[in-house]
């Protein structure tokens, strides 16, 4: 397959990148260089920042969006590349204030949980662009 990676180079990117050089999946890097990541020689790194468009033409089979955080993002990112299938990594502060743990998508319903901030709220924007895609 032929993947996109947004983000890639830090918490699970690099494990990413690695499983999916395992299989023989022919990946893509997009973010903006800032931190610095030895990628495989067959890793093709795209150098730039989500916010000013991806400029990406060609199409993937699978997008790997590990660092949008806001919801224009995501929606710029769904109308701008050309996919098959696009997984967005989440994170458990969508979820609502709660003293119940572990959270689980089953039972923990999104919401407010100040603690987050705007992380939070953002988040859930992006998992509701997703659903309404």
């Amino acid at each position: 397959m032929k993947v996109l990676l947004i983000g890639g180079s830090r918490f699970t990117g690099p494990a990413i990148v690695a499983e999916l050089l395992k299989k023989n999946h022919a990946v893509t890097v997009f973010n903006r260089g800032t931190i610095t990541e030895k990628y495989d020689p067959k890793v093709r790194f795209v150098k730039g920042d989500r916010n000013s468009g991806l400029n990406l033409s060609e199409h993937f089979d699978a997008v790997i969006d590990t660092c949008a955080y806001t919801k224009d993002q995501l929606v710029r990112s769904l109308g701008e590349l050309q996919f098959d299938y696009y997984l967005f990594v989440s994170t458990a502060a969508v979820y609502q204030k709660t003293e119940i743990f572990p959270l689980t998508e089953a039972g923990s319903p999104r919401g407010l949980w100040p603690l987050w901030g705007k992380y939070n709220a953002e988040k859930i924007g992006c998992e509701e662009a997703l659903e309404q895609s």
